[in-house]
């Protein structure tokens, strides 16, 4: 499976379940660098996201607010 690199390859992406129109929805395996940070645009009404923290520790902001996830920690948000 070959990774989606974004940030000079500071984030690698893997399409685990790529997006099926039938089942809405896609699910990815992501990797980042330390230090790495992405900023991505707001979803569609109606999206979900989960997001599973496997090994480290990743900072998540959403606008003023802020939350820091351990390692097998996770956190759903629209």
């Amino acid at each position: 499976m070959e990774p989606i690199y974004e940030y000079k390859q500071s984030m690698q992406a893997y399409a685990l379940f790529p997006y099926e129109a039938t089942r809405n929805i896609e699910i990815f395996h992501i990797e980042f660098a330390a230090g790495c940070e992405h900023r991505s645009e707001p979803h569609l009404d109606g999206v979900e996201e989960y997001v599973l923290v496997l090994s480290g520790t990743l900072v998540l902001s959403f606008g003023s607010c802020s939350h820091t996830l351990h390692e097998r920690q996770a956190i759903r948000f629209q």
